[in-house]
């Protein structure tokens, strides 16, 4: 099962960049730089390299506060490592700004359930649910998790 789970987080994550990354525009100096530091962390996690592609994603958050992008692939590349704490606040970040989009409920919740945050991460998967009715690893996800919540 984590395995399967590990292969839709990375479903959601080249959905997510390409989706995403074809439809930014970046019209000020910091934009560009910052898609410039993007482009470089989304490089070092295709070659393996997570530590130098949060590095990456850093720069381009210190360069341009508002690079949703990059609080996004940042908490990717937390997940990655297991540092679930690092990944949520990254998320956290950005979730005002898009709480409908399936990847990032799903890579969301999905952090918010291992660090046993099971209240917060419940609703999030259920949007994923809604949106994707026939996953039943994801319902039985959800189901264990609320079986957690009341100590089973």
């Amino acid at each position: 099962m984590k395995r399967i789970l590990l292969t839709s987080i990375l479903s959601f994550f080249t959905v997510y960049l390409s989706h995403v990354h074809g439809s930014v525009t970046y019209n000020t100096p910091q934009e560009k730089e910052a898609a410039i530091h993007i482009q470089t962390g989304i490089h070092y996690i295709k070659i393996g390299d997570i530590d130098e592609a949060i590095e990456a994603f850093k720069k381009a958050i210190e360069v341009f506060p508002d690079a949703d992008e990059a609080y996004y692939n940042l908490g990717l590349a937390y997940m990655d490592k297991g540092d679930f704490a690092s990944a949520a606040k990254s998320f956290e970040k950005i979730y005002p700004k898009a709480p409908e989009d399936i990847g990032l409920n799903f890579n969301y919740g999905y952090t918010l359930l291992q660090l046993k945050r099971y209240s917060d991460a419940i609703p999030k998967l259920e949007k994923v649910l809604k949106a994707n009715p026939d996953d039943r690893e994801l319902e039985e996800l959800i189901n264990k998790a609320r079986r957690a919540m009341k100590g089973d």
